[in-house]
């Protein structure tokens, strides 16, 4: 198993900050703000984002592509798309921990309108308490595995986004 080694980065800015990563065809960037907390209730969802490279994986993949995604936490499912750009089509996706430890991983089952594609979506149902406090302090990875990868080709950690949330 490959292991993960993703160190905080303290958000200091009190507006947002953006990560970006270069990729064949353009820029991906995902903007974060300050850590915040994740509501088990409420009447509107709570917004994530994640920027995921071949760099924070141990050791890292040296990889042209990236992705960016996009996560929506309601009640108790977590739900989320990412777009990938310079990466072959994935076959799962993982959250883990910052250990490297797999929390819940999903299979993408080949399909013939996804030869071409450049998204996965998913819902990760009933998220257990113990995840979503990871994902309230922004120690939830977000892992893309390739057949080629089957341990990961781009990962990245799964932040709450202010700017859409506020």
């Amino acid at each position: 198993m490959r292991r993960l080694f993703l160190p905080f980065r303290a958000l200091t800015h009190p507006i947002d900050t953006a990560e970006s990563a270069d990729v064949p065809g353009g820029t991906l960037t995902v903007r974060s703000g300050p850590e915040g907390a994740v509501h088990s209730g409420g009447p509107w969802p709570v917004k994530f984002t994640v920027l995921l490279t071949g760099q924070i994986l141990v050791p890292p993949v040296p990889v042209a592509g990236a992705a960016s995604g996009y996560l929506v936490y309601t009640k108790r499912d977590l739900h989320y798309t990412i777009h990938y750009r310079g990466i072959p089509r994935p076959i799962s996706i993982r959250f883990t921990n910052e250990e490297g430890n797999i929390l819940e991983e999903h299979e993408i089952p080949p399909a013939p309108h996804h030869s071409q594609g450049s998204k996965v979506c998913g819902v990760w149902r009933k998220l257990p308490k113990v995840y979503r406090r990871l994902l309230q302090k922004d120690k939830l990875i977000f892992v893309l595995a390739t057949a080629e990868h089957p341990e990961g080709i781009v990962g990245g950690r799964v932040l709450k986004h202010n700017a859409i949330n506020t």
